[in-house]
């Protein structure tokens, strides 16, 4: 913070829990713009306060500081305790309820289970209006700025739960509905009263895959939550299915695999939104076998080492290290990454209790590096690392790519025979496809 600011400014702090306040309240820059120490020439207009925990805004010590900024200050409060669940909830539902409404059995939803903390903490935010002149954040709410004698706090609902519960949602389903049936039948054959769920008969998923959408790539407010992880458990029972066999640790491993592709942030946090227990996630991600991350953007990996962690974790809390050294070959996962990204995880599980469980394979045995997608005269060697313009080379049809990946397979080191015998023998996958995609160069298909 500069001592001296425009004549209206703003402060943001951010304290992660209570843990924090003595450090926050204590800190002598914060001095200079208490009500007694401003001078006339500057004012200060809005402090945000940013926290994990709600206790931070119930501690003496806290709102004592926050007094000090004067009465004529307007506090802005950020605390997911203090806001509802149902749209950030109801956000990532969007998607796979549309595909849910298709093909229930290829697509499974859980029921969600919203917590609606503004009522359950409605005492402490009226406590905190009648101290304070106080806007409470909520999800999906843009909040500008502008001079107090302009126009002043300027709130508008970017997202609001109707968008996703309302007719809005109801005429998108069916919309996708009528997409889909006209695909599927010729349009002589085209009924208005076809069940789409009736089209593909539930007996004939009983072995298919199980796709979920989770991960998060933007934090921005926006319409959509752009999944960028889709988990799929492969031969299995519901992971979600809460009976008396599922609830227990699973020796089985034979039963269910897990694949993630990509791992983005958020992945673990929605897992068990979706899941509702940590004992299920926990089952969850010990059957997790697989994880494709296909390219170096944080927005594809960086819920990558939470969610090791949360396995690595998981395993110690389901199974004895001598069963887990027991079935070591089943408990083993692998992790298919670029080979930037291999100190970094190495230096991430560096104090995991099952890091040897971890196999690492780097994209290029899977995959042709980007510049092989091109057709080129003299293709720059892969130790180096030049700029180039993508649009100016021949892009190679999609045949020539797999030959390329045929050409290579014989090359292929022990871990890639490994997982290559785990995905035929285990998951079904015949065979693993790189394709050129306009995002990434570096992607799969199975």
């Amino acid at each position: 913070m500069e001592k001296s600011l425009p004549s209206e400014s703003f402060i943001i702090i951010f304290v992660p829990d209570e843990s924090y306040v003595d450090s926050v309240v204590s800190n002598p820059k914060f001095a200079d713009y208490f009500i007694e120490n401003i001078p006339e020439s500057t004012k200060l207009a809005y402090v945000y306060h940013s926290s994990e925990s709600l206790h931070a805004f119930t501690n003496k010590k806290y709102l004592s500081f926050m007094k000090r900024f004067g009465p004529n200050v307007k506090h802005i409060i950020d605390c997911r305790e203090l806001n509802t669940e149902k749209i950030t909830k109801w956000k990532c539902m969007v998607l796979p309820r549309h595909y849910n409404s298709l093909i229930p059995r290829l697509y499974p939803i859980a029921a969600l289970n919203l917590t609606d903390y503004q009522a359950l903490n409605q005492h402490i935010i009226k406590a905190l209006m009648t101290e304070f002149n106080i806007l409470i954040s909520e999800p999906g709410l843009a909040i500008e700025l502008y001079p107090e004698k302009c126009a002043g706090v300027i709130t508008t609902d970017v997202i609001t739960h109707s968008t996703y519960c309302g007719t809005e949602q109801q005429t998108a389903l069916d919309d996708i509905e009528d997409k889909f049936k006209s695909q599927l039948l010729p349009s002589s054959q085209l009924l208005k009263d076809i069940n789409p769920q009736e089209i593909v008969p539930e007996t004939e998923f009983t072995n298919e895959p199980e796709i979920y959408f989770v991960g998060t790539i933007s934090m921005k407010p926006n319409g959509k939550r752009c999944a960028s992880c889709i988990y799929v458990n492969v031969k299995g029972n519901h992971p979600h299915k809460q009976d008396e066999d599922r609830t227990k640790p699973r020796c089985d491993f034979q039963n269910s695999y897990g694949i993630m592709m990509d791992c983005s942030e958020g992945t673990f946090g929605q897992l068990y939104d979706h899941f509702q227990s940590i004992e299920t996630v926990r089952v969850v991600l010990s059957n997790l076998r697989v994880i494709f991350i296909t390219h170096m953007h944080g927005d594809h990996h960086m819920g990558l080492l939470k969610v090791l962690f949360e396995r690595d974790k998981a395993l110690q809390a389901l199974f004895s290290s001598e069963f887990v050294s027991e079935h070591y070959e089943d408990l083993k996962i692998f992790v298919i990454i670029p080979h930037f990204m291999q100190k970094w995880l190495e230096i991430g599980s560096e104090h995991f209790a099952y890091k040897h469980l971890i196999k690492v394979i780097h994209i290029d045995r899977l995959n042709p590096e980007p510049e092989k997608y091109f057709y080129l005269d003299d293709p720059f060697p892969q130790e180096e690392c030049k700029a180039r313009v993508a649009s100016k080379c021949e892009p190679k049809e999609f045949e020539d790519c797999l030959k390329h990946i045929e050409n290579m397979e014989a090359a292929h080191c022990e871990d890639v025979q490994e997982l290559n015998n785990l995905l035929q023998a285990h998951l079904g996958i015949k065979r693993l496809y790189a394709v050129e995609a306009f995002h990434c160069y570096e992607a799969y298909g199975c």
